[in-house]
């Protein structure tokens, strides 16, 4: 889906000067998991509830992993869109290290963002897939988002997080079933993982003087620019 614009040439000086770790996350979340299983990786506070989450690099890895399976039974293969409009809690960390592992797509949208931003965004990169809260900071994201559905043929699944119904919740769909019991989740994962060269991020521009425009991070650069930080 994605076309690599950058030069061979290019590459080959990257790759020479070591800027580029060629790798992915999910390996430094393997390498975590053996190494510092059970200390704490993510910490979030949910002020739509009030409950704060923790969770360790052991959690972290079979949540990812089992959000990985269950989007692979949504029908999400490698360059497929997943989008999310997700406030800073646990779900989005999970959420992308599920994707990385399965050659996926993330594109985070921002909270505030509504109708005329959505329907561009949603319908440019053909998301397949798009995860939402129900309701944030008093706004109806799942109401917004049944009515812009018509409009953005290629979105296939919508799920919400806080009170979705059983064919669209989040954790329904994703969590609750065992899918590592019941996939070979080594095959599949062997078979889907993506190239540190290729695009694992998609990211909108602002858009104040046009229309936002899409920039597409790989592994290589998502984690170089993360290191300089």
């Amino acid at each position: 889906m994605f076309e690599q614009s950058i030069s061979r040439s290019r590459v080959a000086q990257i790759r020479a000067r070591g800027w580029w770790p060629d790798r992915l996350l999910t390996d430094d979340l393997e390498r975590a998991v053996s190494q510092v299983s059970d200390k704490v990786a993510i910490v979030d506070h949910n002020t739509a509830t009030g409950r704060s989450t923790t969770v360790s690099y052991r959690q972290l890895h079979r949540l990812s992993t089992r959000i990985a399976l269950g989007l692979v039974q949504l029908g999400v293969g490698p360059g497929d869109i997943v989008s999310c409009q997700l406030p800073n809690w646990w779900q989005f960390g999970a959420l992308y290290l599920a994707c990385a592992r399965i050659g996926a797509v993330i594109n985070p949208l921002m909270p505030i963002f509504r109708r005329r931003e959505l329907a561009y965004m949603l319908g440019f990169c053909a998301a397949k897939v798009m995860v939402i809260p129900r309701t944030f900071r008093g706004f109806d994201h799942q109401g917004l988002l049944d009515q812009l559905r018509p409009e953005l043929p290629a979105l296939q699944s919508v799920l919400v997080i806080g009170g979705g119904d059983a064919g669209n919740d989040f954790e329904h769909c994703l969590l609750r079933r065992r899918w590592e019991d019941e996939l070979d989740a080594g095959a599949i994962f062997a078979q889907r993982r993506p190239s540190p060269e290729d695009v694992t991020l998609l990211l909108y521009t602002s858009g104040t003087t046009g229309a936002p425009k899409g920039v597409m991070h790989t592994h290589n650069t998502m984690l170089r620019a993360a290191s300089v930080l």
